[in-house]
């Protein structure tokens, strides 16, 4: 094996590993918020958000690259928006508070 393909390997392992744990930790996160949160904000795939964080933590040491790419690049981006527009409520409302 050639340096430059172990260095690519070793990248290839180092990012799939960051971004799943970035998914991961989503789901995580997602998890510990309160039914009552959750169904407030049926915008965003709950059940999908931590079902795939279940799947990244029992498949972890076998996970995909095909599968880690297509979450991080297809549905990742999905949840931007209305995570933001929730962050933003949430601004204006310390701003009416103040």
């Amino acid at each position: 094996m050639k340096l430059y393909d172990y260095d690519r390997q070793i990248l290839q392992h180092i990012i799939r590993y960051a971004v799943s744990m970035d998914i991961l930790q989503t789901g995580e996160l997602a998890n510990a918020l309160t039914n009552e949160f959750r169904d407030a904000h049926r915008e965003i795939p709950w059940r999908a958000v931590i079902g795939m964080r279940n799947r990244f933590a029992h498949t972890y040491g076998h996970m995909n690259l095909h599968t880690v790419w297509l979450t991080a690049l297809a549905s990742v981006p999905d949840l931007r928006e209305p995570c933001q527009n929730r962050l933003d409520d949430c601004t204006r409302q310390e701003k009416i508070k103040e």
